[in-house]
C-alpha cells in the first residue's frame, strides 16, 4: 500500500491542497476541522462524530468494515485513513483506483498525537495551522502532569458494553489504557491485551477504586443506576464509593486534539 510516511508529511511535500477528502477515523476528522480544513472533507466514517459539522457529512461505513465502492463514489482526491481503518484489501482497492491514501500508524498513546496532528496538517497543506495546533496540544499536555501527579496512583478500570450487553474491560494497547495512564491512574487490567470480558470475581480481586466508562455503555445498560447494579460491578470499591466516572466516548478515547484536556478532567474527577 502506498502510504505517505509521517516523516515525509512533517517535513512537507509537494502535494497540492486536496479539495475532496474522505476521512476514515474520528481523530483524523477532528484534527482536520481543528486545522480549519473541514470544508475539504466530503465524507467520513461512523466514528467521526466531532465536531457537530462532521455529523452532517455523508457516511461511508464503520472504520474497521469499509467498502471501496462507497468511498470512491465520493470522488475523493485524498483519503485519510487511521491505523484502524480496514479491511486491508479495501485500502488496497482504493490505492489501485489511483486515489492517494495517507495511512496514519496505529498509536494508542498521547505522545503520538502531536506527530499525528503534523502529519494530517502536511497531508492537507496546512503546515502553519498544524504547528499552531500541535503547540496548543503540547501545552495542554503539560497541564495534565500536575493533575495526574496529585496524590497516590489510584487503581482504576475502564469498562465497555459489548454488542450483546456483556461488559469488557480495557487492557494494554487500548486508547482507554493510554488515557488512564495519562491521568495518573493504575489500570488494573494492564496485564492483559485489548478488551477482555469481566466477571464479579475478577473485579472483586482487582478492586478498582475508580470505574470509568463511556456514555454509549451507560445508554446500552439502561442508565447509570442499572450499570452500577450490574453483578460484575456492584460490589467493587469504585461502585460502593460511588466513584463511577462517565465520559463521552469520542472525547475520552478519540486520541485527537482534545485528548489532553480529557485526561486532565479524568485526573481531577478521579481524585475528588
Amino acid at each position: 500500500m502506498r502510504s505517505l510516511l509521517l516523516s515525509l508529511l512533517c517535513a512537507g511535500s509537494a502535494l497540492a491542497a486536496p479539495q475532496r477528502v474522505v476521512s476514515l477515523g474520528g481523530d483524523l476528522t477532528e484534527i482536520a476541522f481543528a486545522l480549519g480544513r473541514g470544508g475539504a472533507i466530503v465524507a467520513v466514517d461512523l466514528t467521526s462524530v466531532y465536531p457537530a459539522e462532521a455529523q452532517k457529512l455523508p457516511r461511508v461505513g464503520y472504520v474497521r468494515a469499509l467498502s471501496a465502492e462507497g468511498i470512491l463514489a465520493m470522488k475523493p482526491d485524498l483519503i485519510l485513513a487511521s491505523g484502524d481503518a480496514g479491511p486491508p484489501e479495501v485500502l488496497r482497492q482504493l490505492e489501485r483506483a489511483g486515489v492517494p491514501v495517507v495511512t496514519l500508524p496505529k498509536d494508542h498513546t498521547l505522545a503520538g498525537i502531536t506527530a499525528k496532528i503534523r502529519a494530517v496538517a502536511g497531508a492537507l497543506d496546512a503546515k502553519s495551522a498544524g504547528e499552531k495546533l500541535a503547540g496548543a496540544f503540547d501545552a495542554d499536555c503539560r497541564t495534565v502532569e500536575a493533575a495526574s501527579h496529585a496524590g497516590r496512583p489510584l487503581a482504576a478500570v475502564f469498562v465497555m458494553a459489548r454488542g450483546d450487553g456483556a461488559l469488557s474491560a480495557a487492557g494494554s494497547g487500548t486508547a482507554a489504557d493510554a488515557m488512564l495512564a495519562a491521568a495518573g491512574l493504575r489500570n488494573v487490567f494492564a496485564g492483559t491485551e485489548g478488551y477482555k470480558p469481566v466477571s464479579a470475581e475478577m473485579l472483586l480481586d482487582l478492586a478498582p477504586a475508580v470505574l470509568v466508562t463511556g456514555t454509549r455503555t451507560v445508554q446500552a445498560s439502561g442508565g447509570l443506576d442499572r450499570l452500577k447494579q450490574n453483578p460484575a460491578l456492584s460490589l467493587t470499591p469504585a461502585v460502593k464509593a460511588d466513584r463511577v466516572l462517565v465520559f463521552d466516548d469520542m472525547y475520552l478515547l478519540g486520541l485527537g486534539p482534545r485528548a489532553a484536556r480529557a485526561a486532565r478532567e479524568l485526573a481531577i474527577a478521579a481524585r475528588r
